[in-house]
C-alpha cells in the first residue's frame, strides 16, 4: 500500500510537470530526497525490527539519493552499532558532528555511544563542545544526558555528580520546570541503583505531580514497588504498562524469568 501510495504521488507529480515548465536539475533533486526519505523510512522498520543488516543497506541507499539525510546518517550509525561495528560508528558520528555542528542529535547519539563504554570524559567534551556551537539550549541537557548514561552503566558515583551540575546550571539559568523534573526523575533512578528505595519512591512520587506519563517513570516505579515487595503498587504499575507499553512490559517480565 505504501508503495502503490508513493508510486501515486509520483505519477501525479509527474504529469503535473508536463503541463508546467519546471528546472530539470530540481525535479532531480526533488525526486532523489523522496526516495531518500522513503527507504529510510524502511530502514527505520528494519531497525524497529532488529534487523541491523537490512537496515543498513536502506540507511546506505538513503544516503546515496540525499547526502544530506541526517536521519539516514544517524540511522546507519546506529545499525552498524548494534553490529557491533563499532569504530565504523564512530567514524560516521566524527563526520556528522562536523557536518551539523548545530544539531544536537549526532553529538547526544555520539556520546551515548561512548558512556556505553564508559568513556565518560570523551562524551563530556563532545557534549561541551556542541553546546558552544549552539546545538544545546542550555547545559543542563548535556549533565542530564550524562547522569542518564551514568546511572545506565552504574556509575552512581559519576551520576550524583552530573545530576548537582546540571540542578546548579538550572536553577541559574531558570531552564523552566521540565528540567527540574527530568533531574529529579534520573535522581529516583540514581537512589533505585543505590537501593535506597524509600528515597527512590519519594522522588519519583514528586515527578509525577509535575509530569505527564512517561514509560521510563513508569518503569521505575514498577521496579521500586518489586524490590519493596509492595503488590499493590506493583499491581498498579503493572496494569499501566500493559495497557499502554506492552513491549516495555514483556521486556520487563521477560527479565525476570531469567
Amino acid at each position: 500500500m505504501l508503495r502503490l501510495g508513493l508510486a501515486l504521488l509520483l505519477a501525479t507529480l509527474l504529469l503535473g510537470c508536463q503541463s508546467v515548465p519546471v528546472d530539470s536539475s530540481a525535479k532531480a533533486v526533488d525526486a532523489n530526497a523522496e526516495a531518500s526519505e522513503f527507504n529510510l523510512q524502511a530502514g527505520l522498520g528494519y531497525l524497529r525490527q532488529q534487523q541491523y543488516q537490512r537496515a543498513l543497506l536502506k540507511f546506505e541507499k538513503a544516503l546515496q539519493q540525499d547526502e544530506t539525510n541526517l536521519e539516514a546518517a544517524m540511522g546507519q550509525a546506529a545499525a552498524l552499532q548494534s553490529l557491533g561495528r563499532r569504530i565504523q560508528a564512530e567514524t560516521v558520528y566524527e563526520d556528522l558532528l562536523a557536518d551539523f555542528p548545530k544539531r544536537y542529535e549526532p553529538a547526544s547519539a555520539y556520546a551515548g555511544l561512548l558512556c556505553e563504554q564508559q568513556r565518560f570524559q570523551e562524551a563530556e567534551s563532545i557534549l561541551l563542545t556542541a553546546l558552544k556551537k549552539g546545538a544545546f539550549a542550555s547545559g543542563d541537557q548535556i549533565y542530564l544526558r550524562l547522569a542518564r548514561c551514568a546511572v545506565r552503566g552504574q556509575r552512581n558515583d559519576l551520576a550524583g555528580l552530573y545530576l548537582d551540575r546540571a540542578e546548579a546550571i538550572a536553577s541559574e539559568t531558570k531552564s523552566g520546570a521540565g528540567g527540574v523534573a527530568e533531574i529529579t526523575l534520573q535522581r529516583a533512578w540514581l537512589a533505585y541503583g543505590q537501593q535506597r528505595f524509600e528515597t527512590a519512591q519519594q522522588q519519583l512520587e514528586a515527578f509525577e505531580r509535575t509530569s505527564p506519563l512517561r514509560p521510563e517513570a513508569v518503569r521505575l516505579g514498577y521496579l521500586i514497588a518489586k524490590a519493596q515487595n509492595n503488590v499493590e503498587r506493583m499491581a498498579t504499575y503493572g496494569q499501566i504498562l500493559r495497557q499502554n507499553y506492552p513491549q516495555l512490559w514483556n521486556q520487563l517480565t521477560a527479565a525476570s524469568q531469567q
